[in-house]
């Protein structure tokens, strides 16, 4: 009968909130370590969810379990003794077995995700933070903290944007693009340049007349007709 393999769990703890909590730990270290403070350390929604940081530190032996700090945290609030104190949080959780699969610097995050979702049972979310904090551990590098940012981990409040009524949504036009419109006084100071710039054509007539003439008409009627339409519509004088 085959043996059940263990099913173990290991920590995590946001990047961001491990650095503000060194950050503290560094300027002015607590006596203790609770919910309440985590909450307003870290800057997250409640105090259920600080909660949730304490086991972790717990487990990787920043606090006892009374909540004060351990030894092992006053290491890891020092740059000299940084690495030491992450050295024995890889021995204390990890052992050597992920050490030895994984050595320096060969730390594969999906291959390490993947080792953790083999012992855990956990998904792929869970097993991803897993390893992201294990290869946080195992670099052993305070310097990093000068890279990463500094305040609450909480996000920004969203700000609520006001819904349009549907009757405005269903009216409204599309807007042409700013650059594109013009007003009336505009549209009348580019016309005004426009006609000031470039003599206006004189307009164009054209005329066709059809004259009827009687068969019985003389050659001094004839010549009468052809003088009056010269007179008035060319403005000619008969000669």
């Amino acid at each position: 009968m085959a043996v059940a393999q263990e099913k173990r769990t290991y920590p995590y703890i946001p990047t961001k909130n491990w650095w503000d909590l060194r950050r503290r730990f560094m300027n002015r270290p607590p006596s203790k370590i609770d919910a309440e403070y985590l909450q307003a350390l870290l800057g997250v929604e409640n105090e259920r969810s600080a909660g949730n940081i304490i086991g972790p530190l717990k487990t990787v032996g920043l606090i006892d379990d009374d909540g004060k700090p351990t030894d092992i945290a006053f290491d890891w609030a020092s740059n000299e003794h940084y690495k030491d104190a992450c050295q024995r949080i890889l021995d204390n959780v990890y052992g050597v077995e992920l050490q030895e699969t994984f050595p320096e610097p060969e730390l594969d995050k999906q291959a390490i995700a993947n080792w953790f979702k083999r012992r855990t049972r956990k998904g792929t979310s869970v097993t991803n933070r897993m390893a992201m904090f294990y290869i946080l551990i195992r670099q052993g590098d305070p310097t990093v903290q000068e890279q990463a940012p500094v305040g609450p981990s909480s996000r920004a409040p969203r700000t609520k944007r006001a819904q349009p009524s549907p009757i405005a949504l269903s009216s409204a036009a599309p807007q042409p693009p700013v650059e594109s419109v013009l007003t009336p006084t505009t549209v009348h100071e580019v016309r005004n340049e426009s006609m000031q710039s470039q003599p206006l054509p004189m307009p164009a007539v054209h005329i066709d007349l059809q004259i009827h003439i009687s068969a019985e008409a003389s050659a001094e009627q004839i010549d009468r007709v052809f003088a009056s339409m010269a007179k008035h519509l060319y403005g000619r004088s008969a000669e």
